[in-house]
């Protein structure tokens, strides 16, 4: 694990001395997309990496981000996962207008999967990818970076941001002795788990008020940029709170059986025995492939 978080170095050699402009930050009840927001905060933190301003999917502030890059040395961050491509648009459509309005700018794309449903999604993506004329794109597996490379951009292989959290989450003293079975209930879900049935997944461990201030906030950003900066350092104050209430969770059981990536990557941050089970186009076992083979108890690849 230690490795791992050492392999994140590569994010802060490309980024230098600038600061950053960190974009498209999660505001949604998917426990792993925090626990990277996490991951990046604290690897920003521990390494100097002064963050000017930040935004989510629905309050990017592009004339406030002009302001910044003409007056400051800046890197523009995207925020890393597993939504590149053209199932989750509203993420790809931030990054497409990043892409179009600051293709001369510095740009680095945080470790992420890449799939496409459609191959012509592939062509209009790598007709606004391939202007870019200072950039990085990471990628969390061999098929993604064969992909960004295929775009005309420099790639390189990084593990996923959470795991800069090593050592650094809560843990639980107490251990059940049955298994959690923590499987994802969406558009990613397999078939075949229909024993999983009564699995649990992010939205049961958020509670009603996480469930309230999340809301909350999406609908402060939709109508107003005035609190932008402040609701962004609000959140990722929660997220550190919700970070290490997951973590004390997870290293509450004995073993997980997860269809999650990061029901995988969290349970090996504290240490849990886990089987990890793939999503619909192999996402986590071309993950754990790369890089945790030796963490993950099992792995059942997609059929």
């Amino acid at each position: 694990m230690l490795e791992l978080k050492q392999n994140l170095s590569v994010v802060s050699d490309f980024i230098g001395q600038r600061s950053v402009i960190y974009i498209d930050y999660p505001i949604y009840g998917n426990g792993g997309d925090m626990l990277i927001m996490q991951g990046a905060m604290k690897f920003f933190e521990g390494r100097g990496i002064k963050i000017l301003a930040a935004f989510s999917c629905y309050n990017c502030d592009y004339s406030y981000i002009d302001k910044l890059l003409q007056s400051n040395d800046c890197c523009i961050v995207l925020n890393g996962g597993g939504n590149f491509g053209d199932i989750y648009d509203q993420h790809q459509a931030i990054r497409s207008e990043i892409y179009k309005k600051y293709k001369n700018q510095r740009i680095l794309l945080l470790p992420q999967s890449a799939h496409y449903e459609d191959e012509n999604n592939i062509e209009k993506d790598r007709l606004i990818i391939s202007e870019l004329t200072d950039s990085l794109f990471l990628a969390r597996d061999k098929e993604t970076k064969a992909l960004f490379g295929s775009f005309g951009v420099p790639t390189k292989l990084c593990p996923d941001m959470a795991h800069e959290l090593y050592g650094k989450l809560a843990i639980s003293s107490k251990k059940k002795s049955s298994p959690l079975h923590f499987i994802r209930n969406d558009i990613e879900r397999d078939t075949g788990l229909e024993q999983y049935d009564n699995g649990l997944d992010w939205v049961n461990v958020l509670s009603v008020f996480d469930k309230l201030v999340i809301r909350v906030i999406v609908n402060l950003q939709k109508r107003t940029n005035i609190f932008g900066q402040l609701s962004f350092k609000f959140w990722a104050w929660y997220v550190a709170l919700l970070s290490n209430r997951f973590s004390l969770f997870f290293s509450s059981h004995e073993k997980i059986i997860t269809s999650r990536m990061h029901g995988h990557i969290l349970s090996c941050l504290v240490e849990v025995p886990n089987v990890v089970i793939d999503n619909t186009y192999g996402k986590n076992s071309r993950y754990v492939e790369n890089w945790t083979k030796n963490l993950a108890t099992q792995v059942i690849k997609k059929k």
